[in-house]
């Protein structure tokens, strides 16, 4: 396949020196191999998919301490980027009841050009470092493993689930100036479902491990931001369809 995205203006510009753009279009070449199967009888799922994606003028949004606002944004075209990987995920139904679901990402990311970015902050652009940077929000591991159990009886359906998510660790910004630690969250939960589908009530803990991580965030030379996501937390849900 391939596709762009159109080029346009900066609506986020707040430096009154800075041109709001324009920056150009990007283009992308992509190609992809897939599986998808069924086997077992039904019983179950493997899905595979190997993908390359080729970028020219890849549109990157570059945040640096402004001089009028806090935070000065600008989008930048780099010149050429390929993203490869591959996917997979499985679903297997180990009882009548129980399901067990799996899915592993690998991503390798890299710039080919960059020709416009300023990596020191010297107002001059450094396209020798900038091509082996690292593209900014792209972990290069992720995984989950998920199960369910499920009792059916005559007031209704009793459900267990539980599940595990993994994210490597990745830069948060284009200049590769701090990294974002991996992390991994484990959710579980306990419901029951009426016979007659109207009832519902669950109860769930999130995060059950108390992880710490952190979603995004900014970091200047006289100061740092993170953005801090929800601690272990608990919950009792209770609904009623009509």
């Amino acid at each position: 396949t391939k596709g762009f995205r159109s080029g346009g203006f900066n609506i986020r510009t707040t430096d009154p020196t800075t041109t709001p753009g324009p920056y150009n279009e990007e283009s992308v070449e992509a190609i992809e191999l897939g599986l998808k199967s069924t086997l077992l009888v039904g019983k179950m799922i493997v899905n595979l998919a190997l993908f390359n994606n080729e970028f020219d003028d890849l549109q990157r949004t570059v945040t640096t301490a402004g001089t009028v606002a806090v935070i000065e944004q600008r989008v930048l075209n780099a010149a050429s980027a390929t993203i490869r990987g591959l996917e997979a995920d499985l679903t297997a139904a180990l009882a009548d009841n129980f399901v067990v679901v799996a899915s592993v990402g690998y991503i390798d990311a890299e710039y080919g050009e960059f020709a416009g970015l300023d990596i020191d902050g010297d107002g001059t652009p450094d396209p020798a470092q900038a091509a082996g940077l690292e593209l900014a929000h792209v972990p290069e591991l992720t995984y989950s493993l998920s199960a369910s159990y499920d009792i059916d009886s005559d007031m209704g359906l009793f459900s267990v689930r539980g599940n595990y998510s993994f994210v490597d660790d990745r830069f948060n910004d284009d200049r590769n100036s701090f990294v974002l630690d991996s992390y991994g969250l484990l959710d579980a939960s306990i419901s029951f479902k009426s016979k007659d589908e109207h009832w519902g009530i669950s109860l769930f803990g999130k995060n059950l491990t108390d992880e710490a991580y952190y979603s995004n965030g900014f970091q200047f030379s006289f100061s740092a931001y993170r953005y801090l996501n929800p601690p272990r937390s608990f919950g009792l849900e209770l609904s009623y369809s009509y």
